[in-house]
């Protein structure tokens, strides 16, 4: 990442007091706020590609348009890169460690929590949210407190494929109908893209405009998209009412560090993240100091004159732009290598101008004359850490409080398409002193090995597996794909061999026990078949296959109540299955 993306930036001065009262804040009321609040996240979007921050100027003619009457933080960073922990940090104001949401997929918000939906409910806004990706899917805990949540959704399409994202247009368009029947205000609208989340697959006149550029194509869709939303505000004339915010949960790697995408590692492609900030009454300008999403919440709440809940860690940003000299810590985390791969977990803190990066092997670096992170400064003198793991410990001391919920099957493979693979937050950390050259060939193998599986590559897969079980033996996923892999090719006691290793390291894969049925009825032993069967209905309650088993063979043992059960419960949970079609049909016939 180019130097000039991340070196020191003087704010400029802007006397608080003269801010709180242009914005008619100093006695906290409502008169003079922002009537209006329009939020919107870029997923997986680097800072590097944005003109507004020194990127390409070709990409983002919208955005950069609006960052020129806003107020630009140089120096804003997401708490982890994953999508669904860092939404829940910009929508609570609360640290991973405060909230518990550490994944995707597998955590939900506690619902205890308030969020901002429901803050800004309470004081009369319209509130509703727009968002892109089954990540953010309503049952992961987000949804409360918005009058309309537009998410993917739970269901399949007409082609009978479950929808996993959404483009940007077609996001757009579902928020300018709902801001067409609410722009008399006030209303709070949370948009969210995620087009440049791998893969990459742009609109095509933008991957011809961008030839090898695919990445920055997509990037230039949301932006040709967030410019739909900000003329729809002035052509119904709330523009200079509206309090506009735009963000990113995260940036993406591309190669640097060798880390292709996000989630494992802490560098700045990653977790250096675009804050642009536009109020009714705010004097542009640039900020430098570092600040994380976890103060958005906190920002938003005092220019709109509104009490900020004791709950939230971050703090208000406007003192800020008095100056940037600001020594307060900013922490970044990632747990995903233990639920993932058992690997230990890493976590960094960002404080006057360095990030020190509390991975097995530490790492410090300089980052206003070092903003790529090349140089360690731990290698010749592991004493000019300061204070800095001292703090960094300070905040890893607070344990996270459960937020963990069960995971069916469809929702495994909605979030494995995706890129992501949900582990097991119970894994136990193994392996401690990995490097980040032995992580990613973990992850690597991992993902080549399950895009084998998912593309019925049994054998590619069984040789992947076979290598990530030697490099990674704490990881249940090996285990798992090898015993699906051998089961498919017909070898059923091997493959019952691996998948009760995957088992005594994650008993609660509903995959695993399926396979386990399917090798136990091949080999004829029907018990151990429906043990393992019913276990699979316990964990995933939607298991279509393993109902329909269940059912079909407490038919064959005269036990028709029983089977009348697992029907009733298959057209419950996976109603547009073909295993319901055949219950609608047998109900009829008993």
């Amino acid at each position: 990442m180019p130097e000039q993306f991340l070196a020191p930036l003087r704010c400029r001065t802007l006397a608080i007091v003269g801010i709180l009262g242009t914005l008619g804040l100093a006695g906290c009321g409502r008169s003079s706020s922002p009537q209006n609040v329009l939020l919107v996240t870029w997923d997986t979007t680097r800072v590097d590609r944005l003109g507004c921050y020194g990127g390409p100027p070709d990409t983002t003619p919208h955005l950069d348009r609006l960052a020129s009457e806003s107020v630009v933080f140089r120096r804003a960073y997401a708490p982890v890169p994953l999508t669904l922990p860092s939404h829940t940090t910009l929508l609570t104001g609360m640290h991973p460690r405060s909230h518990g949401v550490m994944d995707n997929g597998l955590f939900r918000v506690p619902d205890f929590l308030p969020l901002w939906s429901e803050l800004l409910q309470s004081e009369g806004y319209a509130t509703a949210a727009f968002v892109a990706s089954f990540v953010l899917d309503r049952q992961f805990g987000l949804s409360r407190g918005f009058d309309h949540y537009d998410d993917v959704g739970g269901s399949p399409s007409q082609s009978g494929k479950f929808i996993d994202e959404r483009p940007a247009d077609e996001v757009t368009e579902s928020a300018l109908a709902w801001l067409q029947a609410h722009a008399s205000g006030p209303f709070s609208l949370w948009v969210h893209y995620y087009d440049p989340h791998f893969p990459h697959q742009p609109p095509a006149d933008l991957a011809a405009e961008f030839p090898q550029r695919l990445y920055d194509a997509e990037i230039a869709a949301v932006d040709r998209a967030f410019g739909r939303l900000i003329q729809a505000l002035k052509e119904r004339g709330v523009f200079d009412q509206t309090l506009i915010i735009m963000t990113s949960d995260h940036g993406e790697g591309l190669g640097d560090h060798g880390e292709k995408a996000h989630g494992y590692l802490l560098y700045q492609s990653t977790m250096h993240v675009p804050l642009v900030l536009r109020a009714p009454g705010l004097p542009p300008g640039e900020c430098g100091a570092t600040v994380g999403l976890v103060d958005v919440l906190p920002t938003t709440l005092e220019l709109l004159g509104l009490p900020i809940p004791t709950s939230v860690d971050g703090r208000s940003l406007l003192p800020l732009l008095e100056s940037d000299q600001d020594p307060a810590a900013v922490f970044l985390e990632s747990d995903l290598p233990r639920i993932s791969l058992g690997f230990a977990p890493v976590a960094a803190v960002v404080q006057n101008g360095h990030k020190y990066i509390g991975a097995p092997h530490p790492e410090l670096y300089d980052l206003s004359r070092d903003p790529s992170e090349q140089h360690n400064l731990l290698a010749d003198a592991p004493e000019r850490a300061g204070s800095l793991p001292s703090t960094l410990a300070d905040y890893l001391a607070t344990t996270p409080p459960p937020a963990t919920r069960e995971v069916s099957e469809d929702d495994r493979d909605r979030i494995a398409a995706l890129g992501y693979t949900a582990g097991d937050e119970k894994q136990a950390v193994m392996q401690s002193r990995w490097t980040n050259e032995e992580l990613l060939r973990v992850v690597d193998l991992r993902d080549r090995a399950r895009d084998h599986l998912l593309a019925g590559r049994n054998d590619r897969c069984l040789q992947d597996s076979r290598q990530l079980i030697e490099l990674a033996p704490q990881s249940y996923q090996g285990y798992e794909y090898a015993g699906t892999a051998l089961a498919r090719l017909g070898q059923f006691d091997r493959a019952i061999e691996r998948l009760h290793q995957a088992l005594e390291l994650c008993a609660d894969l509903p995959n695993a026990h399926w396979n386990l049925s399917t090798c136990h009825f091949r080999k004829g032993d029907l018990n151990a078949a429906l043990a393992a069967a019913e276990r699979v209905v316990e964990l995933d309650p939607s298991h279509s296959q393993a109902r329909r088993i269940l059912a079909e063979m407490a038919l064959r043992r005269g036990q028709s109540e029983h089977a009348k059960q697992h029907m009733k419960k298959l057209l419950e949970t996976a109603p547009n299955s073909a295993e319901a079609a055949w219950a609608r049909s047998a109900l009829r016939e008993l």
